[in-house]
């Protein structure tokens, strides 16, 4: 993790030899330019978000001075080991090793075994379960709050509670909550026949500016302040009920896309589009997030974004990890064209 900003750390960062401080690319970019009385006024100021702790003595860190570091990639632990295996061999040192690999492996699956296999996090769908609306009062606030996710998900609802002892009432309830939820006459039809578990308002990702204007100008009325570090969509605090749902198409000419998630439903909510949820009943979700090729740049966007706020903000984390899901993409389909080619060569050798 970078001791400055706080993000994971991509492959490539930069290191002090003395005291091992380390930054990410992003924040030694950032340095590389100033002077060495300007990066300690920076430090000295408190209001800047990602200062440089100080070196052995007190002294300053100058970018200049740090040195590049890479982790150690593919096979070179292995190949390390069996150098160290080779010397005790040859100069009749005695090896009390416990790592019991005296060669590299070559099968594909050993090496993954033995080098990676400890490392890898998998990828696994995420399970929401959450009450539906109670009374009239909770119209307005949703279940989920207007928010964006860093990278593209797709939202299964598998199961849709309705009460035994739901009243005759509720049903035309729920139906004018769908209406006021501005959905068509289609999915109004839909939920009456089928079991409504949520319904969903997603935004297009290039509405998202004046969407952002539209909650600034709302806090402002209500005098509030959108700390440093902080944001207003980012922050998950508004829910935009039927009226700021009006405001918004009014003063900035943005319209949302409603949905009505019935059980057995999939949404697909793109990377960087705006969305909220109001439960309509209670229900359990099954959620799977990737990255698509086609919404790389907004997750790179995001990250950004997310890297901006606070540290002690609940989306500065860099979870999704971007850059290594493009050095590895890009490092396994260099290795696939070029298996392919010495294949193809093969087959061409008379």
């Amino acid at each position: 993790m970078c001791d400055a900003c706080e993000t994971t750390l991509f492959n490539l960062h930069w290191v002090c030899s003395k005291c091992g401080f380390g930054v990410c690319c992003d924040c030694y970019k950032g340095r590389r330019g100033m002077a060495t009385e300007e990066s300690e006024a920076y430090d000295m100021d408190k209001s800047n978000s990602f200062t440089w702790l100080k070196c052995s003595k007190g002294k300053p860190h100058i970018a200049s001075q740090l040195i590049p570091t890479q982790i150690i990639p593919s096979t070179c632990l292995f190949d390390l080991c069996d150098m160290a295996h080779y010397a005790h061999a040859q100069l009749g040192v005695p090896s009390k090793c416990r790592c019991k690999i005296s060669s590299k492996p070559t099968d594909p699956m050993t090496l993954l075994k033995h080098h990676f296999l400890n490392d890898i996090k998998a990828v696994k769908p995420k399970m929401y379960i959450a009450y539906g609306w109670v009374t009239e009062k909770d119209w307005d606030q949703g279940t989920t709050n207007l928010h964006l996710d860093i990278s593209d998900a797709c939202n299964l609802m598998v199961y849709v509670g309705v009460p035994l002892d739901e009243p005759p009432s509720a049903a035309h309830t729920l139906l004018q909550i769908i209406k006021e939820g501005d959905a068509d006459a289609a999915q109004i039809e839909r939920a009456r026949k089928g079991k409504p578990g949520a319904l969903w308002h997603i935004f297009k990702a290039s509405d998202t500016d004046k969407i952002r204007q539209l909650i600034l100008k709302i806090k402002h009325e209500k005098g509030m302040v959108v700390p440093e570090g902080h944001d207003p969509i980012h922050d998950q605090e508004i829910y935009l009920d039927k009226q700021l749902r009006r405001r918004l198409k009014t003063e900035y000419g943005v319209e949302g896309y409603p949905i009505v998630q019935c059980e057995g439903d999939s949404v697909f909510i793109p990377a960087g589009a705006p969305h909220q949820v109001f439960n309509l009943h209670s229900c359990i979700k099954v959620a799977e997030d990737f990255v698509s090729p086609e919404h790389v740049d907004k997750c790179f966007k995001l990250t950004n974004e997310f890297r901006a706020l606070s540290s002690t903000h609940s989306n500065h984390e860099d979870k999704l990890q971007l850059k290594n899901i493009i050095y590895h993409t890009v490092k396994e389909l260099i290795s696939s064209i070029s298996w392919h080619d010495a294949s193809q060569a093969k087959v061409a050798t008379p």
